[in-house]
């Protein structure tokens, strides 16, 4: 789906008050799966190739989409806080190494909804965004890392957001874990950890 039928889609839904109603459902049914999930079901590669997967990796895709785009944006950050609380709380139920796809959509939808300062005021208002990046950085799957430290950088890169933070981004066990990643063997993972780290050491100046 491209942007621009995304837009379209997303206007229609908006003049027809139907979008709230879409995230609602979307976000309940995300939560009823990940709270479904056995520890030991979901670790299996071809459970990941069920109907059941593939349609919530749609619906996680569908919101990302939603988010990547302006119009939908806007809708989340002033609209569907009870959506972005809940990726938030699903993130932090699922386990380490457990159905990363799913967790890199949940990841790029907040980091698109970031993208507005509208969006990231509001994320950063969860206590419980940094424990999960703290979290999601020591994840077994790179992607998750990857977009862990992408969703970080948002953060660091707006000023008015890093006050509330305070102490947060200025923890040493964090600077240490993002310089690990900086050795990653993946290019794009370690590009960003070490512009992470850059940011991070700047705070400190």
């Amino acid at each position: 789906m491209t942007p621009r039928v995304n837009c379209d889609i997303i206007c229609v839904l908006m003049e027809q008050g139907k979008l709230q109603s879409f995230l609602t459902v979307a976000g309940q049914t995300l939560e009823s799966f990940v709270r479904s999930l056995d520890s030991e079901v979901k670790t299996q590669t071809e459970d990941h190739n069920s109907q059941e997967h593939q349609f919530v990796l749609a619906l996680a895709g569908t919101i990302t989409n939603i988010a990547a785009v302006t119009s939908g944006r806007n809708f989340l950050s002033s609209e569907a806080h009870i959506l972005l609380d809940t990726l938030v709380k699903l993130l932090e139920l699922m386990k380490p190494g457990v159905f990363p796809k799913l967790k890199v959509l949940m990841l790029m939808a907040l980091y698109n909804v970031s993208i507005s300062v509208k969006g990231l005021k509001y994320i950063i208002e969860n206590p419980g965004l940094m424990p999960l990046i703290w979290t999601l950085l020591n994840d077994g799957d790179w992607e998750v890392c990857l977009h862990s430290l992408r969703l970080l950088q948002s953060v660091l890169l707006e000023e008015e957001v890093l006050l509330p933070l305070g102490s947060s981004l200025l923890d040493p066990d964090l600077q240490a874990r993002v310089s690990q990643l900086t050795s990653s063997v993946k290019p794009s993972l370690r590009q960003a950890a070490q512009q992470t780290l850059e940011d991070l050491q700047a705070l400190q100046q």
